[in-house]
């Protein structure tokens, strides 16, 4: 029997991950508040939704594995909890245990040979996939990866949710969701952080899970109704991001109301999930993004490695680049670092994680 995963492989979600990748990319590397052009609040207020990307990560991620458990049921009667996990662990560890490596026994000391000792974390907090927990400040480049402790949290979660209580995935989704929403206001009035709080991105898991489900029951109904949906609304409904975008920094350009932020994002978690179904149903799907496809497909293929080396890419280009050969110029930097993040991915992609990947490929469902 072929691997579910491999039947059920969406392109158009590639183009998404792609798509989230250059969004946190750009929210990393770009800093328009340093810049001097004309309507620089426009351009800060639009950095700051770029961090978005990583959420429409997890709702992507949410929505894949949902999605694949439901046809693993639907293909076998049963549900694998080994496999999941390992199909899990060989895509997530090797690249990300790689990566730890290299930092604390090799860019450590290579560092502290050149003077620039780094500042690096307790090693157990990223061995345990619980570095969303670490509060000590730390290298950029491993920092950003706290994203991947809640992934694996998650995991976890929703393991045991499909495994146990697949019949009643639906009401565990709206209980992530309220938890989540729950948590979001609590924090906020009791005046704490929730950034990297897992709780956080139930969210995101949550309309990611539902946006599954949706779709498994629904897939022709959603399909019939993109089909008979004038070109004009399909049009308005691609448009909407950059309408809400507009109105939202119209009514709230410093960012200081706490409500208008998070129905901000919630819609935007929203329509994510729409804009799945849309993809994924609409026989027209490759009128959006025609112009780009294959490198938005690329690059969602290889957005993990993508993802984990970024960090360390700017890095390089802000010490190297910018130290050594003193170049100040933002875009200059900006595209470095972006050949830098490919090249490294691109290696990784194929002589490393392939091998890996092709493991992950022979474990079948069920």
């Amino acid at each position: 029997m072929a691997s579910i995963s491999k039947s059920i492989y969406f392109p158009q979600l590639d183009v998404l991950r792609g798509i989230a990748f250059l969004l946190i990319f750009f929210f990393h590397a770009w800093h328009p508040e340093n810049g001097s052009q004309e309507g620089i609040s426009f351009l800060s207020f639009l950095h700051t939704q770029f961090w978005m990307g990583i959420e429409i990560f997890f709702i992507l991620s949410s929505f894949l594995l949902t999605l694949l458990g439901l046809y693993e049921y639907e293909a076998t009667g049963r549900f694998s909890l080994l496999k999941f996990f390992t199909r899990r662990v060989l895509r997530i560890w090797p690249l990300y245990f790689a990566f730890l490596a290299v930092a604390f026994f090799v860019l450590k000391p290579v560092s502290t040979h050149f003077g620039d000792r780094l500042t690096l974390p307790a090693p157990l907090f990223y061995v345990l996939f619980i570095s969303n927990f670490y509060a000590p400040d730390h290298v950029f480049f491993l920092r950003i990866l706290w994203s991947i402790s809640v992934e694996e949290q998650f995991y976890v979660i929703l393991g045991f949710a499909l495994k146990l209580l697949h019949r009643k995935l639906s009401i565990i989704f709206v209980i992530l969701l309220f938890t989540g929403v729950g948590f979001i206001l609590f924090s906020f009035h009791e005046k704490k952080s929730s950034y990297f709080s897992t709780l956080n991105y139930f969210l995101d898991f949550s309309v990611g899970g539902l946006t599954a489900i949706v779709y498994k029951r629904f897939k022709c109904k959603i399909g019939n109704f993109f089909d008979r949906l004038p070109s004009l609304w399909l049009n308005v409904f691609y448009c909407y991001i950059p309408f809400q975008l507009v109105l939202f920094y119209m009514v709230n350009s410093n960012q200081g109301d706490f409500y208008l932020n998070f129905s901000n994002r919630c819609l935007i978690v929203i329509y994510t999930g729409l804009f799945i179904l849309e993809r994924l149903s609409n026989k027209r799907r490759w009128v959006l993004f025609s112009v780009g496809r294959r490198f938005l497909i690329f690059t969602g293929k290889i957005s993990y490695g993508l993802y984990v080396f970024h960090g360390l890419a700017i890095s390089i280009t802000s010490i190297f680049i910018v130290k050594l050969l003193a170049c100040q110029n933002n875009v200059i930097l900006i595209l470095i670092s972006l050949c830098i993040t490919y090249t490294l991915a691109v290696l990784s992609f194929y002589f490393f994680e392939a091998y890996f990947l092709r493991l992950k490929s022979r474990i079948k469902s069920g």
